[in-house]
């Protein structure tokens, strides 16, 4: 929304950004990954009102802490967990991994490297939690990211729109139901498949733990040396 809004002012903006965020809440529900997001974009909203830019790691970690101290039970929550190293992972591995794959075109090169990055991230969580690692995720995800953003956005304005004007509601979800249907249709089909995930041992989570922790401190590490070579 406050991207949408970028040729208005800064307060239109800040608005703007600050109702989408309350409405994503109110609709979707306090979940816990919802609340990590919250939470970043109201740091965003922050920067972008003190004319800063937000790092995004920076942001997670002062995401999470907020989420913590309002609701300390959240940090036994696997979808949490998860979402923040989902998180962790794209900010981390993304770009790097989309680098690898120049001959790849853009719009396939991107999501697959986020979906890569992200499961990346979360399968020491989900082999110590659940015993088993998603195989499916990286196809799954490249086959319903296109439609994500449109099946998000206008299913959040068809229940903004139904709060306000019950009579806008029918058509904005009625022209939601498409993509949401088709991501719908793309997770029970991989969901579904017996090939989906495999299984994996709580020594394997231990495993990838230490590897995601090693490959995350290489990764800081030459952010860090590429910024003072930079500086």
């Amino acid at each position: 929304i406050t991207f949408a809004a970028r040729r208005f002012g800064l307060r239109a903006r800040l608005l703007m950004g600050a109702i989408g965020l309350a409405c994503f809440v109110l609709i979707v529900g306090p979940e816990p990954s919802v609340m990590r997001a919250a939470a970043m974009g109201a740091i965003g909203l922050s920067a972008l009102a003190l004319g800063r830019r937000a790092d995004p790691l920076f942001a997670l970690g002062l995401a999470l802490i907020v989420v913590l101290a309002v609701r300390p039970g959240m940090l036994y929550s696997a979808g949490l967990q998860l979402s923040a190293a989902a998180t962790a992972g794209i900010v981390l591995w993304a770009h790097p991994l989309a680098a690898t794959m120049p001959r790849v075109p853009g719009p396939i090169a991107v999501p697959l490297a986020v979906t890569v990055a992200a499961q990346l991230a979360v399968s020491p969580l989900l082999a110590l939690t659940f015993g088993e690692i998603s195989v499916a995720a990286p196809a799954a995800n490249l086959l319903a990211v296109p439609v994500v953003p449109f099946a998000t956005v206008i299913g959040l304005a068809a229940g903004v729109g139904a709060a306000i004007l019950p009579a806008a509601g029918g058509p904005l979800a009625t022209l939601a139901a498409p993509p949401a249907g088709w991501v719908l249709s793309v997770a029970d089909a991989f969901g579904g498949a017996p090939w989906a995930s495999v299984g994996a041992p709580r020594w394997a989570g231990w495993l990838l733990a230490a590897g995601v922790v090693v490959g995350a401190a290489a990764t800081l590490r030459r952010t860090f040396i590429r910024a003072d070579g930079v500086t």
